[in-house]
Parts: C-alpha cells; sequence; structure tokens
C-alpha cells in the first residue's frame, strides 16, 4: 500500500473521525466571545446574548411592519415585511461599529449568528435569496469591503439560501445618512441603485439586507429598483439593527 493510500485509510478509519470531532470541540471551547471574551462555543456566549434585548418575533410573525411604533417611524415602504434582530443598541452598536470601520470581518459572523438564533424566520417563511445592499465603488475601494455583504453571506450560509453580492450596483455616489433627517436621506438615497446583473434563475421571494435600518430609505430604494424589474417578486427587508426615526419630529 503506498503512502496516499495509506493516508487516505487514516483519514477515514474511525479514530481519525473521533479525533477530528475532538479537535472541532475543543477549537469550539477554546474560542472566545467577542464581547465578555470568555471561553465560548459561539462568538456571542450565551451570557451575553440574554443580555441583548431583541424584538419579539414571533409576536409579530417576523414581520415589524406588524409592530405599529416601528412602522410609523419608516419613512418609506417598498418592501413586504420586515426583520430585524433588535434596536440599535450597545453591543450592537460596538459590534456593527468595529465591522464597519476596523475590518473586525470576524464580528460579521458574530452578528449573522444572533440574527440567525433569534430573527430568523421559520423555513416556510424564508426567501430564496439574500441580496445585500451594495456600497458605491468609491466607498468599497475606501473600505475594501461591504460590511452588509459579509453579514448577508454568513446569514445566507447558516438559513441554506444563497447570497447574490451582485445583483445590485450603488452607482450614485451618496452622503452618509448618518447625520440626514430623514426627508434628506429619501433624497440622497434617490435612483441611488441599480440592476448590475439581471438574476439568472427564477426567483419570486428575495430579502434585501443592511447593517442598520433607520428611516428605510436606503433598502426602500433598492426595493422599488428590484420592483420594477420583477413586479411579482416578494421583496423583504432583513436588517441586525432598526433606529426608525418619526419623521414628524424632523
Amino acid at each position: 500500500m503506498g503512502l496516499s493510500q495509506l493516508a487516505f485509510a487514516a483519514l477515514n478509519s474511525s479514530k481519525w473521525r473521533h479525533f477530528s470531532k475532538k479537535l472541532v470541540t475543543y477549537l469550539e471551547l477554546n474560542q472566545h466571545c467577542l464581547l465578555c471574551h470568555q471561553s465560548s462555543g459561539y462568538l456571542i456566549c450565551h451570557y451575553c446574548e440574554a443580555d441583548i434585548i431583541s424584538f419579539e418575533h414571533k409576536k409579530y410573525d417576523y414581520n415589524l411592519l406588524n409592530h405599529v411604533e416601528v412602522y410609523l417611524g419608516l419613512r418609506a415602504v417598498n418592501f413586504d415585511s420586515l426583520t430585524a434582530f433588535s434596536s440599535y443598541q450597545w453591543p450592537l452598536s460596538h459590534l456593527i461599529t468595529q465591522l464597519k470601520f476596523h475590518n473586525k470581518s470576524i464580528h460579521a459572523r458574530g452578528l449573522a449568528q444572533l440574527f440567525c438564533q433569534r430573527a430568523l424566520p421559520p423555513k416556510a417563511q424564508l426567501p430564496q435569496a439574500i441580496i445585500p445592499i451594495p456600497l458605491h465603488r468609491a466607498r468599497l475601494a475606501q473600505r475594501k469591503y461591504n460590511q452588509a455583504a459579509a453579514i448577508a453571506l454568513e446569514v445566507a450560509k447558516s438559513a441554506g439560501i444563497i447570497c447574490l453580492s451582485n445583483v445590485l450596483s450603488r452607482p450614485k455616489k451618496t452622503l452618509a445618512q448618518t447625520d440626514l433627517t430623514a426627508h434628506q436621506r429619501q433624497q440622497n438615497i434617490k435612483d441611488a441603485f441599480s440592476i448590475n446583473m439581471p438574476l439568472q434563475q427564477p426567483l419570486t421571494h428575495v430579502a434585501l439586507f443592511d447593517d442598520v435600518v433607520t428611516t428605510g430609505a436606503t433598502i426602500n430604494s433598492a426595493a422599488e429598483v428590484l420592483r420594477a424589474e420583477y413586479p411579482d417578486m416578494q421583496i423583504d427587508a432583513w436588517s441586525i439593527c432598526i433606529t426608525p426615526k418619526n419623521s414628524e419630529s424632523e
């Protein structure tokens, strides 16, 4: 028996499989929670996760458009449902900021973990694909990655659906939405998106994904582009956090 055959036999032996399981368990137990830095089998340990207040998703049928305060806080709604893990609060704000501006890519997996464990709709309500909100090429060149796409990819893996990162493009260079009023956000993001790559397979249900939804202007603008091209498609909005602001106060 040659060396390669011996290696193959070893890899397929019951002893090797037992060792592999122990190795995976060891690695899981020796990773650390992103928040408390204690050893944990998860990137966000159960103790830290329990401290994060999330929406009662079952109460609203995994659609926060049924949540009166959330719905009234959105400036525009051109999508069929809204699912977000929680309001914008610490430590989620910390995890998102570190991912967005400090290249903490591991945070994408931790945030996706939280979303899938406590906000992911039941299998019967899942879309066929998730489409992350794109960045303008100048911002992408500056940041080197799209934080929404990074989280969306991890969510897609856990949910067992596909992630389509190239369907939409953002040809319009917009201002940062953070310090704009609801009306300014809507004008800023108007006509910002376009279809970059037509869908190669028939899809009837997709989810647009962004890391944070505030007035809904960004994700709504993207939904309008998809709706114009695919009028019969069900379009959901997914996000880690939502910080709706009542337009009457701005």
